[in-house]
């Protein structure tokens, strides 16, 4: 994320905005950031639960409806990039956000694909996270695809006049790129302390490595600070990383500090 870029967010995305949030208060002030489906150019504000939208509203320039985005941002490849989740991607990039399981028999309906099948392509930059790193996710082939960067080489993006970018896969062990040549990912990044035999034990296709694989650059003290005081004070990041028996608590404890500081008692800490 670079400053001046213009990014789109999903509302149920926590670490998405956690990312951006986080670059606009350090590196990217200029940055755009459009949530909520047409909220355009939010300044920096808590995230929260219960008064997420009414905030992202009171701090944006101008609010445009889903045809406008779509006419004026999206199909001219005027977004920078998108930050979501999935629950399954394939070696080739390909992502499953509507259904695990046989579609004829028995099968775990998901959110569903939303606008995914039009962003993987129409975005220069696409960045899909997985908190947990398991072959249940990073699959050989998945049930459904939702969305797929076809267009992943330069000359067949400009020729449609799309700007040339990346698609990058981020999860809680390494980081993956997709190859615009062979169309399959190549890890480029291992986390500290983690191992290629992890990466391997726990993927579900074969790792293809990239010709130089580095160590992913930690967060700084500053900018943890940043998060857990300015972005995401109440921890609604950690919703996408807890175990589901542990989440309706989860739940309970930040809308109790979330009540807390609408009525005043309290601050977000």
């Amino acid at each position: 994320v670079q400053d001046g870029d213009i990014c789109t967010v999903g509302s149920s995305t926590p670490l998405s905005v956690v990312a951006y949030l986080l670059a606009k208060n350090t590196h990217a002030p200029h940055l755009v950031i459009i949530p909520f489906a047409g909220l355009m150019d939010v300044d920096p504000y808590p995230m929260t639960l219960t008064n997420a939208e009414p905030l992202a509203l009171r701090n944006c320039v101008d609010y445009w409806g889903m045809d406008e985005l779509y006419e004026w941002l999206y199909q001219k490849g005027r977004i920078s990039e998108e930050i979501f989740t999935t629950a399954q991607i394939d070696g080739s990039g390909n992502l499953n956000t509507s259904v695990i399981g046989d579609p004829r028999g028995r099968s775990v309906r998901l959110p569903g694909q939303a606008g995914i099948a039009d962003v993987t392509n129409l975005h220069q930059n696409l960045v899909v996270y997985s908190c947990r790193h398991t072959k249940e996710r990073l699959v050989d082939r998945v049930d459904y695809i939702s969305g797929s960067r076809v267009l992943a080489k330069p000359e067949d993006r400009e020729a449609v006049n799309l700007r040339p970018g990346s698609q990058r896969v981020m999860t809680n062990l390494g980081v993956f790129e997709l190859n615009e040549d062979t169309h399959k990912l190549e890890l480029i990044s291992i986390h500290p302390g983690v191992t290629i035999e992890e990466i391997e034990r726990n993927t579900g296709f074969p790792i293809i490595k990239a010709k130089e694989i580095t160590t992913t650059e930690p967060p700084t003290a500053e900018e943890l600070r940043l998060i857990r005081e300015m972005v995401d004070p109440f921890g609604i990041r950690r919703l996408e990383s807890v175990d589901s028996a542990d989440r309706l608590g989860l739940l309970r404890e930040i809308f109790t500090a979330e009540a807390e500081w609408l009525l005043g008692r309290q601050p977000p800490l």
